[in-house]
């Protein structure tokens, strides 16, 4: 890893650790606290927002950027009539179930494992450094 890549890494962590652990509490957007021991070693697929991306992008496609009330409630209607008819094809055998690939599990590089995250302000140029913010 180059110097440069290592400002860049320590600049990401930076942001990371002041915007999503001290501006935001963790339990505001990490999962895992709600699941209990037992839970330890499920496997879970869905850890990204993608299908709510998706579906944002379809409406989005449908609807366009600034839809007045009137059409914002149509294509919502439109939407969920779709839906409902795609779940009635399936169960009456007329479509089959949307084929999905097997979830994928990257490998997790051991530098993960050992990241440190009281190293970062130690590399990282005074010029980038940012004021730590607290919210009350």
């Amino acid at each position: 890893m180059t110097v440069e890549d290592k400002k860049k890494w320590a600049s990401f962590w930076l942001y990371f650790i002041n915007t999503w652990t001290k501006i935001y509490s963790p339990e505001l957007w990490n999962w895992g606290h709600y699941f209990s021991q037992e839970d330890a070693d499920a496997t879970y697929i869905n850890r990204t927002n993608n299908p709510l991306e998706r579906y944002n992008r379809k409406l989005h496609e449908d609807l366009g950027d600034h839809p007045s009330m009137i059409d914002f409630v149509v294509g919502l209607k439109a939407q969920a009539n779709h839906f409902l008819q795609e779940l009635k094809n399936i169960q009456m055998l007329k479509k089959s179930k949307p084929v999905r690939s097997d979830p994928y599990f990257p490998d997790i590089p051991d530098s993960y494992y050992s990241f440190a995250p009281s190293t970062i302000s130690s590399c990282q140029p005074n010029a980038m450094k940012r004021k730590q913010r607290t919210v009350d």
